[in-house]
């Protein structure tokens, strides 16, 4: 009868390969649909936003002294500029619609660690 035996070196270098390419990748599938952590807005403007955006955040409200308190959009433009907007803003409907027929939808803001 064969008693079963240590896995060779073989296998253990495919397995901690192939548990390294899961990590990465999911880092990467994270980033690659916008869940990536951004830095939050500690004050938001109601100025209209006429660049092209290419990333919408939501951040709510939070009760943790350590983060932002106060709700907004994050826009941010294909250059990179980032705009804290105020979600009361009359020109923001608007503006999400028309991101959304583009195929750019809001997410929500994930909190830095």
């Amino acid at each position: 009868m064969k008693m079963w035996t240590s896995p060779s070196k073989t296998t253990s270098c495919v397995l901690w390969l192939l548990t390294f390419i899961m990590i990465f990748l999911s880092a990467f599938q994270a980033e690659a649909q916008g869940q990536r952590a951004i830095a939050c807005c500690p004050s938001v403007s109601r100025a209209i936003i006429r660049s092209h955006v290419s990333e919408c955040y939501v951040q709510e409200a939070q009760s943790s002294e350590d983060y932002c308190g106060i709700q907004a959009y994050i826009l941010v433009t294909t250059s990179g500029d980032k705009f804290c907007v105020d979600p009361r803003a009359r020109w923001l409907k608007q503006k999400l619609k028309m991101l959304t027929k583009r195929g750019v939808s809001c997410l929500p803001l994930l909190r830095p660690e």
